[in-house]
Formats: C-alpha cells, sequence, structure tokens
C-alpha cells in the first residue's frame, strides 16, 4: 500500500483541513516545483532553437524568391517563356557546322566509353594469340549474319581474343616454371614471368579500346559490360605481377577472387543472352568461350 503522512491528501497535495505538513513534505514539494520549472524551461529553450532558425530561414526565402521573380531591366534575361536560346546562345547548330560538339552531343561522341577508345577512334588491330589448336573456338560465318548479330559476333571475336591472351599468359607462366630454374637465383624465373605479364597487358589494352562499342539490346549489352569488368580484374592482376613478380610465389587470393567473380557474372550474362532470339551459331560461339575457360571456380579464369 501506499504511505499517507498527516497533513496530505490523496493528490499528495496539502490537505486544507488538516494540520500544516511536516518540513521533509514541504522540501519534497518544493523540489518537485522546482523540477517542474526546469522541464518547462529546457523544452522552452529547445523549442526556441528549432523554431527560430526556420522563421529566419523562411523569411529569407521569401525574400530571395521575391528577388528571382523581378525580371532584370537591363535585358540581360531572355524574353522568351520558354527558356529557348537566342541567335547568340550556345545550343545552336553554329557548332556542328565547326565540327565542334554542341550542348546536345551524346557522351558517345565525346568522351571515351569505360575507358576505351573514343567514338571514331581506331582501337588497333585484334591480337591473335598462338594457342593449341584444342584451345580454340570456332566463329560463325559473319556473312551469313544480319546487322544485330554480326555486332554482338564483332564483340564475341574481341572476347575471345581477350581469352587466348590470359590463356597464353598461363601457358607462358607454366613453361617459366617448368625450365631449370636455380633455386638460388630465380632472377631468369622472374623475368619471364615479368615480360609474359607485360605482353598480356599490351594486348588487353587493345582489346580493351575494342570493347568499348555499345551493344544492341541490353542482352548483348550485359555481355559487354560483365566482360569489360573482367578484362579489367585481369589487368589489374597483371599489371601487379609485372610490378613485382615475385607475388606470383605468394598468396594471389585478392586478385583471382574478384578474377572468378567477374568471370562468374560474364557466364551468367552469356546465359540470359543466348535465351534471346540471337542467331544460334553466335550463341554456340559465346557457350564454347565460356566452355573453354570459365568452368574452374578455384582457379583464375580465362
Amino acid at each position: 500500500m501506499n504511505v499517507h503522512y498527516p497533513g496530505m491528501s490523496d493528490g499528495d497535495g496539502p490537505d486544507a483541513d488538516g494540520p500544516p505538513p511536516p518540513p521533509f513534505v514541504r522540501e519534497r514539494e518544493a523540489r518537485r516545483r522546482r523540477r517542474r520549472w526546469i522541464v518547462v524551461g529546457a523544452v522552452t529553450a529547445v523549442l526556441l532553437f528549432l523554431v527560430v532558425p526556420l522563421l529566419v530561414g523562411g523569411a529569407f526565402l521569401l525574400s530571395t524568391g521575391d528577388e528571382a521573380a523581378e525580371a532584370p531591366a537591363d535585358g540581360s534575361a531572355s524574353d522568351d517563356p520558354d527558356g529557348a536560346p537566342g541567335d547568340d546562345q550556345p545550343g545552336d547548330d553554329d557548332d556542328a557546322a565547326d565540327g565542334t560538339p554542341g550542348d546536345g552531343a551524346s557522351e558517345d561522341d565525346t568522351a571515351r566509353d569505360d575507358g576505351g577508345a573514343a567514338a571514331g577512334e581506331d582501337p588497333g588491330e585484334r591480337p591473335d594469340r598462338e594457342v593449341p589448336a584444342e584451345e580454340r573456338v570456332t566463329a560463325p560465318d559473319l556473312a551469313v549474319l544480319d546487322a544485330d548479330d554480326t555486332r554482338i559476333a564483332e564483340l564475341l571475336l574481341d572476347i575471345d581474343a581477350s581469352e587466348r591472351v590470359m590463356l597464353g599468359y598461363q601457358l607462358d607462366t607454366q613453361e617459366a616454371f617448368g625450365g631449370d630454374v636455380d633455386p638460388d637465383d630465380p632472377a631468369e624465373l622472374l623475368s619471364a614471368i615479368e615480360a609474359a605479364a607485360r605482353a598480356g597487358l599490351d594486348d588487353l589494352e587493345v582489346l580493351r579500346g575494342r570493347l568499348s562499342t555499345p551493344q544492341p539490346g541490353p542482352a548483348a549489352e550485359g555481355v559487354r559490360d560483365s566482360y569489360v569488368l573482367h578484362l579489367d580484374s585481369w589487368v589489374d592482376y597483371l599489371s601487379a605481377i609485372e610490378d613485382d613478380p615475385r607475388i606470383v610465389l605468394g598468396d594471389l587470393t585478392r586478385y583471382t577472387v574478384h578474377i572468378n567473380r567477374t568471370g562468374n557474372d560474364f557466364v551468367r550474362a552469356v546465359d540470359t543472352l543466348r535465351e534471346t532470339d540471337v542467331d544460334d551459331a553466335v550463341g554456340d560461339y559465346a557457350q564454347q568461350i565460356v566452355d573453354r575457360g570459365f568452368s574452374g571456380p578455384d582457379t583464375p579464369q580465362a
């Protein structure tokens, strides 16, 4: 039960009909009143802190809005309500006449796509790395394909070439390790690995430029996008080896994990492409590329 002191009502207030409350009760009441004032003061301070800046900011926005609504008297702004540029404004066709892209020029016309060759720039001849005959796949006959399938087939030809560059690096590295290497002086081994990485980087740079051409349809574009990321992961890998070939003697997981992940994304993109109405020969070519170089989840995928 609750404790009830003489002189206190059920509401804990002074009882007008009873004796005066004892000193400790009066002190408790005084503390309660002080706490109420402290709480009221704190709430008031918070409200002032929040409301005053809003009022000031609102007044500022209203004043600036009024100023912006006033048209300049010197005629510096256009009188066209649609904001169309006048004869001397940028964005006219005058730029097109002298070959300079205007404001309406697309990004493909003025900038590199994904770091590749600029539009209209020759990215270079497709490298043709020699690999064993059993590692080559059969490309479709471009002469019998329509325009869209031809573009996709050309993309796959560049991807095939890139895969052979990566495979070539692996073969060169295996050959270097299989040679007569003095365990006390691995300089010759490291030199051969560095040279293999450098040669691979040179060829991948050319192919990276060739892979900058957008593809017809989202499925083919997905193949291109995913493979560009895969190629870039290989560039990171080979660049690190070229900088310090000794890393091949240690743990390369930080590179191979990314290589395999982007490779798996490419495989999924090829599966999506084959579900479209792409020509059967083009779809089979893409699948051959996958079967050759993307079957090992625990090794760098070429």
